[in-house]
């Protein structure tokens, strides 16, 4: 019994005292330099009221679906709810690394449909919640990331985007999917991708705290002004 409190109070100590830790990591997106602003969620920030969290904000985007079968349990009401407010929106996929392209892409084309008020598919591609990231050869990742993205554009019409960090892009993305709009995360500076390319849009912050959503969510800036994001993947 004591055993287990001492789990529970270091549970709570973390639950409390992380934001304030990972804060001290998170680099200020200028809003002079970068005025176009969104944020991105998933079932983990809870039952979102929608009209009041867009206040402020220019674009989200909604974890949609994960692997060959699961779909996010708030993704419909979430697309749904964010439809109607004056966002423009996105859907999001977590790419597993040892599961078939093409099943994945099905599993997200099943579950999402978009307009070209919408942003393209978005591909999240990292090692983190990976499990097999570190003894999958780099080279069947890949392929089977490639097959994904075939399978979207011939579907949706429009080259998704690639979500990745620094670490996951320079071994996965950097020198290839020349095609794919990239959304880079980087929590301590701005970001440099290591081939020169540019970056569409970057998260910032995954520990903001947005009127309307009861947990914490991933702040995002997109590379260009309002009118260029409306228009941007159309």
């Amino acid at each position: 019994m004591a055993f287990l409190l001492m789990k529970i109070v270091g549970f709570l100590f973390l639950l409390i005292c992380f934001p304030l830790f990972s804060g001290a990591q998170q680099v200020h997106a200028s809003i002079k330099k970068y005025p176009t602003r969104g944020f991105d969620v998933s079932a983990l920030s809870g039952s979102i009221q929608w009209e009041k969290a867009s206040k402020g904000f220019h674009f989200a985007f909604i974890k949609a679906t994960e692997g060959s079968w699961y779909l996010d349990p708030q993704f419909n009401r979430n697309w749904e709810k964010g439809k109607k407010t004056k966002l423009r929106m996105g859907a999001y996929h977590f790419f597993k690394f040892h599961i078939s392209g093409v099943k994945q892409a099905e599993n997200f084309i099943e579950n999402v449909r978009l307009t070209n008020k919408d942003f393209p598919p978005v591909v999240d591609v990292e090692e983190w919640g990976n499990y097999y990231a570190k003894t999958l050869p780099t080279k069947s990742i890949k392929r089977e990331l490639k097959a994904m993205i075939v399978r979207l554009k011939k579907h949706y019409g429009r080259n998704p985007i690639i979500y990745s960090n620094i670490s996951t892009y320079n071994r996965i993305i950097k020198g290839d999917f020349k095609e794919n709009p990239i959304w880079i995360v980087a929590f301590t500076s701005q970001p440099r991708l290591s081939d020169g390319r540019r970056w569409v849009i970057w998260q910032h912050s995954h520990i903001a705290r947005i009127p309307g959503i009861p947990h914490l969510a991933d702040l995002n800036v997109f590379n260009g002004s309002v009118a260029q994001m409306k228009a941007f993947g159309k």
